[in-house]
Formats: C-alpha cells, structure tokens, sequence
C-alpha cells in the first residue's frame, strides 16, 4: 500500500530575488564596518575603543527608512551599555545634531518615501542597493574621502 503524497502548499507571494551581495545582512554588515571606521573603531560619545568596550552602531535615522538603512552617514558607533541610552537623551539628541548638521540636507531628501525618490531618479530598488553596496566598498578602501551620492 503506497502513502497518499501530501498536497504542495501553495507560496503566498512572491519571493524577492535578492542579488548576490545585496542581501540586507550583508549591507548591514558592511555599513556597521564603515561606521566604526569613520570614527576610528571609537565610540561617538565617549571615545573608548572597541577593544576596551562592546561598539554598537546607531542609526541616525530609523532603520526602517530603506534609502538610509545602509547610508555610512546615518551611523555613529555607541557603546552598548551606556552611550547607546545616552543617544535617546536630549542631551544625547543635541549632540547627535549638531554631528549631523553637515549631512542635514542629504539625510531629509532620503527621509520620504523610497518609491517616490526611485521614481525621480530613474533606478530600482536594485539599483539603488547596488550603488549603496559600491559606495560602503568605496569607503572601506579609501581613507577619509568622501565622495557624494
């Protein structure tokens, strides 16, 4: 007596076909990297090394903002404990501020919808993280220079 096969479940949506290299984790990976070596593997508050304490990095802007998620300047490197709570503090905000004001313009034309800037820039989504994948490589080979977007 043969068992009766089991009905193929039927997938609810699409599966995202993600390119090699720009799966979010390894974005991720890569911007944290970049971070860190922005400000010398030091925290952004209180300055202490990596070796000394656990770095975490802090997104400026939530993370959930697609067009900033893997941006090197939407990041500060923050100690887990300590500094990453300071950061929510107004104290924490104001510093956080007045860092930010030379990425001010860049940072709220990135802020809006994503489909919306993908429309008036011609690109794909792929595009765009192809292009974030390029730039966070560009600054992990070169020393303090930055180019714009």
């Amino acid at each position: 007596m043969n068992p009766v096969p089991k009905p193929k479940k039927e997938k609810k949506g699409k599966k995202k076909k993600v390119i090699r290299g720009l799966s979010d984790s390894n974005l991720q990976a890569k911007w944290r990297l970049v971070v860190l070596k922005k400000f010398n593997d030091c925290c952004f508050f209180c300055g202490q090394h990596k070796s000394h304490v656990e770095i975490e990095c802090h997104h400026l802007v939530k993370r959930k903002t697609l067009l900033l998620r893997h941006d090197w300047r939407n990041g500060i490197p923050v100690c887990k404990f300590v500094c990453h709570s300071y950061a929510e503090t107004p104290t924490g905000k104001h510093r956080i501020d007045v860092y930010i004001d030379r990425y001010r313009d860049y940072l709220q034309e990135r802020t809006g919808q994503a489909k919306d800037w993908f429309v008036k820039h011609g690109m794909t989504r792929n595009e765009f993280l192809r292009l974030m994948l390029d730039d966070l490589n560009y600054q992990l080979e070169n020393d303090g220079i930055e180019v714009p977007f």
